[in-house]
């Protein structure tokens, strides 16, 4: 596995703070360019804020698209193996059908 590859599992894995990374990252770009030129401070944070807010809209369309198309092409043994981790996490931290805990825990509480 490549670099490349190891990114692009990770942006797969942590979609969220990947598009919280690239707004942050985009807005300090943004600030030292708008920095560099003649307008009042006021309008610089603004034009930083908008364009940044501008690219993280477009990662978030991006990442939706990605998602439809990831579920769209899933397999039925994918899901098949999803459904069974889902269960085994489901036992082990105590929880039964539709995510609610079980009726002995609560009762114990």
């Amino acid at each position: 596995m490549g670099y490349m590859d190891d990114v692009k599992d990770y942006v797969v894995n942590n979609k969220l703070r990947s598009i919280g990374v690239l707004w942050a990252s985009v807005l300090g770009s943004s600030l030292a360019y708008q920095w560099s030129r003649p307008i009042p401070t006021q309008l610089k944070i603004i034009h930083s804020r908008v364009y940044a807010q501008a690219l993280t809209l477009g990662s978030l369309a991006a990442v939706a698209f990605v998602e439809h198309y990831d579920h769209k092409n899933t397999t039925s043994e994918e899901l098949a193996r999803a459904h069974t981790r889902l269960a085994d996490l489901e036992r082990k931290f105590g929880f039964g059908e539709f995510g609610s805990q079980s009726s002995k825990d609560a009762d114990a509480k």
